[in-house]
């Protein structure tokens, strides 16, 4: 590949370009500026923009409707132990930045032994250190300390036994998708339960 050097003027000062000499050729050729920019419109021929601006008009719609109708859970996760009530009562031990979002009525579910139970959390303890915790799980709770709650299993968990040790998980918030993208900014849509 050859190259040739040609002096450049740019704001008063001599500047070297590299250039390739058949560029500096077909540049300078007379009818290199004569050719038309972009083929010439038919005024017949109906355009295709405005099909375009409604393709990214529905998918705008789609992106705000999903937002809006798709819902989304925070779960807290942690573990848990059958105590008593045939079966139907567990406490369990969560992450403890999540003690201030518990409270009674909150939705959980139970994990043992590959099934899984659905109950209602019934009491929010006192926060305990993470040796309490292990103690009344009867597993080790990392951290320094965690949330400790009681729930209330349905009907089916009546055959657990007592001490039955397995993983909880307690959706502590649940809010629309449109709430996470932009919160509170345009509509209140904010619902928790």
């Amino acid at each position: 590949m050859s190259t040739a050097t040609r002096p450049a003027e740019g704001n008063g000062q001599v500047l070297l370009e590299l250039v390739r000499p058949e560029a500096i050729a077909a540049h300078d050729a007379p009818d290199a500026h004569d050719a038309p920019a972009a083929r010439p419109v038919d005024p017949r021929v109906p355009s295709r923009a405005p099909l375009g601006f409604l393709a990214l008009a529905a998918a705008a719609a789609l992106v705000v409707w999903t937002a809006l109708t798709v819902d989304v859970d925070q779960r807290a996760n942690g573990q848990a132990r059958v105590t008593g009530d045939g079966g139907r009562t567990v406490v369990m031990a969560l992450p403890i930045g999540v003690q201030s979002q518990l409270r009674p009525g909150l939705p959980v579910r139970f994990r043992v032994g590959g099934r899984e139970f659905d109950g209602r959390l019934v009491s929010v303890l006192p926060p305990q250190d993470a040796a309490s915790a292990s103690r009344l799980i009867g597993r080790h709770v990392d951290g320094d300390a965690a949330a400790v709650a009681r729930a209330t299993l349905g009907a089916d968990a009546a055959e657990l036994g007592r001490d039955a040790v397995g993983t909880v998980s307690v959706r502590v918030e649940h809010q629309r998708l449109w709430d996470l993208v932009a919160p509170g900014q345009l509509l209140d849509t904010r619902h928790r339960g």
